[in-house]
């Protein structure tokens, strides 16, 4: 018999008998939306509070801190004020405010710090206030911001000794309230640390939890936890006094916590320099690392790991381009590294300094470098915008009138800027599209890059063979770019060639803006774009010429602070209104600015220096047309004149054995038989590529027609800047061609000019011609048809400049190979034998070429000197080339090559006699790879050791403290007066 389950019963009531379901009265089925819910009871009554109020110059936002405190919703049992010595209205305030009601006490202190400041009241409090709330002169409580601080205390298990408010921005009208911080912690090297994300929105959603310490402003504590622990350290006077008082309340067994739900706003007057005498912002981070230290297990260990990583920070954000910032990291770096005694003294009053506690409370390793990487992306994207520099045009009319008011506007997503630099990455991506793989980008000019950042700095640090002086310095800068991307050799190499259009591009912008300032902006992106594929179109791309595009990046750099200092470095003289540099001269017209263009041009140029050397030369007419057109002559024209030959000093003994070194470029001596000139075809790359190469040609002769006529229409307007620009233009090229039918000899091997650079040179002269002649017929009345014409030219141009590089022909000479060696020979190269190989490459009929490779060979740099060493030893390995070439072998040929630390023999496509000679030579071991390739073993082995270093080390310390040294002043950390760091945009919080 089957028993049926009643439909209103559980499962587990199958079987059971169901009660019946209870009646609900009509009416009553809402009921509980209309109950009030009790409010939560605090079990600290408000009167066991004393409310201390720390006042220090504080006049201009004091009295709203007092009428906050007034309106609080539960007023403490006590509140007392302390003038830590107020040179301002802040007394009269005070005075008033006991007079009204508002304060019951004020209590003078001296002004040594937070913490002595309290040392004056807390002493003299009554015992029955048992908890202290700590409060700044610049803190607007909420008017339940003491009621959620005793209730957070009452809710948790087990109560809290110190409890840290929610920090919240100073308030703005129609803005939601943002949050700056629920407690803190810090990193390993003394940063902030928050919990939260920067510019959350206040919603009453975080929850209260453990933390490491806080802001002193709105901390409540037991009078027992701040007489136990001695107070605020007096060696943590400002900013991290919080910190270190509720890390020592962690080691000491107290429970910290946060209590979101009480809010304070707090003006941050101290650390936004806001206030008065405000502290040098290096000093926060040198409290914050001294913190760090007094808490470590190891002090002295600790000190040193810290000043290391201050300086690490100070180079990185010069090398980032925030002087400031930089600069209160060294400052700090230097003050830590005195602070020993400081430390010691720290460590020492604290009994528990050291132990162990929650791991939670720090930032993991890998939180911090999250943290650096999301400040590093928005750093790069505020530069973006910066340059993409699309304010909106609207006007006041716009944004308060009808439909009809006339107002203009710019879309941010199709600004000029972002149109042209997005097209030029997406065309860079289908260019290279067949460069992508694995392996190692080559090309004709372009020797394989290093297989890590490590070998990358060894090469920078290594000298030349029997050569004097250190090695070329532009491997440094090749490795601190593999540092930059990911620390990936590889990746910088096919960023830097195949990615030069597009980061020439970004550059000319910047100088373009400066030359056309606010008019045309599409022009200032097409002419920018127009370099860029020149670029291309000139052949640098093509070849793998690393240190030409670097070049072509850096050019437009130099350009602009070649201009600017020519612009800003008057005497005698104020800029007019009609000036094109008024603005800029007015705005910022101290010696930081005259110092930033000359270091600016010295540093660029001496960053082409390194590579072509000649660039050194170049800054000795740059500074002596200043000082001829300026009529002055001061130590920036000797910093121009001289900066350049300093960042390569070490490279001068190199460049005096061998002054054919001064015309080329990197690896001079990649290739054993370099590309021979064919006449006009040098101005597009040196041979004939087919249809693109024949546009390419035209797209340069018609960029140098239209400039030409410009210039000449703007020469019969009375100005003669366009047409002194197709001087420089004109000048280039034809170097161009006389250095291009130029050899001469280079350690033994035939070298050539590098025509590369001059090339870029009359291409950007004629590019920054057009744009002038552009900004004179913009000024002029009626010059509207002309202005047109120059717009359309440069569109027809810059779409031609594609047409011709999209096939991707002008980059065919590259290609992405594998090394050619079989992985056995690799690992003798390998070893500590460090054997070398000699390649021999038999395929071409009548031609033979030859390169001795080794661990770091081929690599960037070992195209500096010939393969086989020196001019001696290059003839006689030359010799037993010959003589494997006609298969005419000696005995002696297998002790040749292992005097020469030469362990393998390779050779492609070689002859049966060629082969049938190496086969019966004694000492040489055949082996196959396959069947166009053999290669041959130097019995007994072969061992080589390279040359001590003499120079390697130097070169690296003086290249680096001479590029610091002028980065330093290009990005301008001089110049602040009197040595106070002007203020900061409220709200910018520095971590």
């Amino acid at each position: 018999m089957t028993h049926a389950t009643p439909v209103d019963a559980t499962p587990d009531d199958a079987g059971s008998r169901a009660s019946p379901a209870p009646s609900v009265e009509p009416g009553t089925e809402w009921a509980w939306a209309h109950e009030e819910t009790p409010e939560p009871q605090s079990r600290i009554s408000a009167a066991e509070v004393a409310a201390i109020l720390v006042v220090h110059d504080g006049a201009e936002w004091l009295a709203r801190s007092l009428v906050a405190l007034g309106r609080l919703d539960d007023r403490p049992g006590l509140v007392i004020a302390v003038d830590a010595d107020s040179r301002d209205g802040s007394r009269d305030l005070l005075d008033k405010a006991v007079d009204e009601g508002l304060l019951d006490e004020v209590v003078d202190a001296p002004s040594g710090g937070f913490g002595q400041a309290l040392q004056a009241v807390v002493p003299l409090l009554p015992r029955d206030h048992v908890w202290l709330w700590l409060l700044h002169d610049d803190a607007e409580p909420r008017r339940t911001a003491l009621r959620e601080l005793l209730l957070a205390v009452s809710a948790a298990d087990p109560t809290p000794d110190v409890v840290f408010p929610a920090l919240l921005q100073p308030q703005r009208r129609n803005h939601a309230t943002r949050v700056s911080e629920v407690g803190q912690s810090v990193t390993l090297s003394g940063d902030r640390h928050l919990s939260i994300d920067p510019g959350e929105i206040d919603q009453r959603q975080l929850d209260p939890g453990d933390t490491l310490g806080g802001s002193s402003c709105g901390m409540l504590l037991t009078r027992s936890a701040y007489d136990a622990l001695g107070g605020f350290d007096p060696d943590v006077p400002l900013h991290r006094d919080g910190l270190d008082l509720g890390w020592r309340a962690q080691e000491a067994g107290l429970t910290v916590r946060t209590a979101p739900a009480a809010g304070i706003h707090h003006r941050q007057a101290g650390r936004l320099q806001d206030r008065p005498g405000s502290v040098d912002p290096a000093l926060d981070r040198q409290w914050g690392m001294r913190v760090v230290a007094a808490h470590a297990t190891h002090p002295s260990r600790s000190l040193v790991w810290l000043t290391f990583t201050a300086m690490l920070k100070g180079v990185g954000l010069l090398l980032g381009k925030s002087p400031r910032a930089a600069l209160a990291w060294f400052r700090a770096a230097r003050g830590i590294a005195g602070d020993r005694a400081v430390v010691r003294r720290m460590h020492g009053r604290n009994p528990n300094a050291g132990l162990p506690i929650d791991r939670a409370l720090r930032p993991t390793p890998a939180q911090t470098l999250r943290a650096a990487a999301e400040r590093l992306f928005a750093s790069f994207a505020d530069r973006y915008r910066d340059l993409r520099e699309d304010h909106s045009d609207t006007s006041i009319d716009a944004l308060t009138g009808d439909d009809f008011s006339g107002g203009r506007s710019s879309s941010r997503l199709a600004s000029p800027t972002s149109v042209v630099l997005v097209a030029m990455a997406v065309t860079a991506l289908v260019v290279a599209r067949h460069h992508l793989g694995g392996g190692h980008l080559v090309g004709p000019r372009l020797l394989p890059a290093p297989q890590d950042l490590g070998q990358a700095y060894r090469l920078w640090a290594a000298e030349p063979v029997a050569l004097p002086g250190s090695n070329a310095p532009w491997i440094g800068w090749s490795a601190l770019g593999s540092t930059l991307a990911f620390g990936s050799p590889e990746l910088f190499a096919r960023l830097l060639v195949l990615g030069a259009p597009v980061l020439g591009t970004a550059t000319c912008l910047l100088l373009m803006r400066w030359v056309l300032r606010d008019k045309g902006r599409w022009l200032q992106a097409g002419l920018s774009a127009l370099w860029g594929m020149g670029v291309a179109l000139l052949g640098s791309t093509g070849r793998g010429l690393l240190a030409t595009s670097l070049t072509a990046v850096v050019m437009p750099l130099a350009a602009l602070a070649a201009v600017r200092w020519f612009a800003l470095d008057r005497q005698g003289r104020e800029p007019g209104p009609g000036d094109a540099v008024a603005d800029e001269v007015r705005s910022r017209p101290g010696t930081a600015e005259l110092w930033r263009a000359p270091a600016s041009l010295a540093l660029w140029l001496g960053v082409m220096a390194t590579a072509t050397p000649v660039f050194a030369l170049v800054a000795l007419p740059f500074a002596a047309l200043h000082g001829l057109a300026r009529s002055r002559w001061s130590g920036r024209t000797l910093l121009v004149a001289v900066g350049p030959t300093a960042m390569i000093a070490t490279w001068i003994p190199r460049l005096l054995h061998h002054p054919g070194r001064m015309l080329t470029s990197a690896d001079p001596l990649a290739t054993a038989h370099p590309d021979l000139p064919a006449g006009m075809w040098l101005l597009v790359g040196g041979s004939v590529g087919g249809w693109t190469a024949w546009l390419s040609a035209a797209v340069i002769a018609a960029t140098a027609l239209a400039a030409v006529a410009a210039a000449i229409v703007s020469a019969f307007a009375g100005r003669s800047g366009p047409l002194g620009w197709i001087g420089i233009a004109v000048s280039s090229f034809g170097l161009a061609l006389v250095l291009g039918k130029r050899a001469f000899l280079l350690d033994g091997a035939v070298a050539r000019p590098a025509i590369d650079v001059w090339l870029l040179m009359g291409f950007g002269a004629l590019v920054v011609s057009l744009a002038l002649s552009y900004d004179d017929a913009a000024r002029r009345e009626g010059g509207r048809v002309l202005t047109r014409s120059l717009m359309g030219v440069t569109l027809a141009l810059v779409v031609a400049a594609g047409v011709a590089w999209i096939p991707g022909d002008r980059i065919a000479a590259l290609s992405v190979q594998r090394s050619s060696l079989p992985s056995y020979v690799l690992a003798v190269q390998d070893s500590p034998r460090r054997s070398r190989t000699l390649m021999i490459d038999l395929s071409s009929q009548g031609v033979v070429s030859w390169n001795v490779v080794s661990r770091t060979q081929p690599r960037w740099g070992s195209g500096e000197q010939n393969p086989a060493g020196d001019e001696a030893a290059a003839l006689a390995l030359g010799g037993l080339v010959k003589q494997i070439a006609e298969g005419a072998t000696s005995d002696e040929l297998a002790q040749s090559l292992r005097a020469r630390g030469i362990g393998h023999l390779w050779l492609r496509s070689p002859s049966t006699a060629q082969a049938s000679g190496l086969n019966n030579a004694p000492g040489l071991v055949p082996g196959y790879v396959d069947d166009s390739t053999r290669v041959w073993t130097v019995s007994e082995g072969a061992t080589y050791q390279p040359p001590a270093r003499r120079w390697g080390v130097a070169s690296v310390v003086v290249e680096s403290l001479v590029a610091l040294l002028l980065i330093g002043l290009a990005a301008p950390v001089l110049g602040t007066p009197s040595g106070a760091s002007p203020r900061r945009a409220r709200g910018e919080v520095d971590r």
